[in-house]
C-alpha cells in the first residue's frame, strides 16, 4: 500500500533527480517541473535559490515537502486519467478501489458507474455512500438475458418445471474452493488465483496452441489493461508469444451489447477458428 510514509521513495522515481547536499538541504531542478507545479511550490512559500533551485534547510522540512510534493504531483496524474478530483485521491491516499471508484466519479451527478460496462449508468441512491452497492450494466441488462433463458429452457425445452434459476448466486461465490482439484494445492494468495503458469505449460507443451483474448475497454472488472500485462510477462519464447493475439471493442465486459461490437467479436472469433485450423 502507498502511504505517505512511504511517498519519499516513490518521489525518487517521479522526480528521477534529487540531490542532496550533506544531511541538511536539498535541491530540486526545477526543470523537472511544470509551470503548473512550480506555482504550486511557490503558493507554499518554499525558497528558491539564485541558481533557481529548490532549497530545503531542515530534514524535517525536506521530508514535508517531498512527501507533500510527491503527494500531489502524484495524484495530479491519477485524477487526469481517472477523473477522480485531487482532493479525493489525496483523502484516499492514492489508493483508491473499484467500488469507490464506481460511486465517486459521478457522485456530482447523482449517478454511478458499471463495474462490467463504464458507459452504463445508474441513479446513486446514497449520496454519501463510499462503496457503490450495485452495477448498473448489469440490472441494465439482466432482466433480458434471464427472460429469454428462462424464456427458452422452459418452453423449447420443456426443463426445469418446480426449478429456479439463479443468475448469480453470492452463497455459491463464498462456497467456492480455489485449490486445484486433484492435488489439493493452492493458486497463491487466497482470493487470487492465478493460472498463468498454466496457460504458459500448455503452451510449451502444445506450440500449435493459439489464444485470442476478447478486449472490452470499458470493462472495469477485467481491465485490458491488466491482461495486457498479463499477457505480455508469460516470458514466453518468441516463437509462442506471436500465438497470443489481443483484440479490443469499443464496449465493455459484455461487448455483445454494442452492436457494432457484437458484429466484430463474431467476425475476429471466426477468422480466428479459421486460421488456427489452418495451421
Amino acid at each position: 500500500m502507498l502511504t505517505r510514509a512511504a511517498l519519499v521513495s516513490v518521489y525518487s522515481m517521479v522526480m528521477a533527480h534529487v540531490s542532496l547536499l550533506g544531511k541538511m538541504a536539498v535541491v530540486l531542478n526545477p526543470g523537472l517541473f511544470s509551470e503548473k507545479e512550480i506555482n504550486f511550490l511557490n503558493e507554499k512559500d518554499y525558497q528558491w535559490s539564485d541558481e533557481g533551485e529548490l532549497v530545503l534547510d531542515t530534514a524535517k522540512q525536506t521530508f514535508k515537502v517531498r512527501a507533500t510534493v510527491a503527494m500531489t504531483l502524484i495524484a495530479k496524474k491519477v485524477s487526469h486519467f481517472t477523473g477522480l478530483s485531487e482532493d479525493y485521491l489525496i483523502k484516499a491516499d492514492l489508493r483508491v478501489n473499484l467500488p469507490q471508484f464506481m460511486v465517486e466519479l459521478q457522485r456530482s451527478r447523482h449517478l454511478s458507474t458499471g463495474r462490467l460496462d463504464a458507459r452504463f449508468s445508474g441513479p446513486a441512491p446514497d449520496l454519501l455512500a463510499e462503496y457503490a452497492d450495485y452495477d448498473p450494466q448489469s440490472t441494465a441488462v439482466e432482466g433480458a438475458f434471464v427472460a429469454a433463458f428462462n424464456g427458452y429452457v422452459r418452453e423449447d425445452l420443456k426443463f426445469g418445471k418446480d426449478l429456479t434459476y439463479n443468475t448469480s448466486s453470492g452463497d455459491a461465490n463464498r462456497a467456492w474452493d480455489w485449490k486445484r482439484a486433484g492435488d489439493g494445492r493452492s493458486y497463491g494468495f487466497p482470493g487470487s488465483p492465478n493460472v498463468e503458469q498454466d496457460l504458459v505449460e500448455a503452451m510449451v507443451t502444445n506450440p500449435n496452441l493459439h489464444i485470442e483474448v476478447e478486449n472490452g475497454l470499458y470493462d472495469l472488472a477485467t481491465p485490458f489493461l491488466a491482461t495486457e500485462y498479463t499477457m505480455n510477462h508469460l516470458e514466453l519464447p518468441e516463437n509462442l508469444q506471436k500465438n497470443i493475439k489481443l483484440q479490443y471493442y469499443d464496449a465493455g465486459h459484455m461487448m455483445y451489447l454494442h452492436e457494432e461490437d457484437l458484429a466484430k467479436l463474431k467476425a475476429n472469433v471466426g477468422s480466428f477458428l479459421d486460421n488456427a485450423t489452418k495451421q
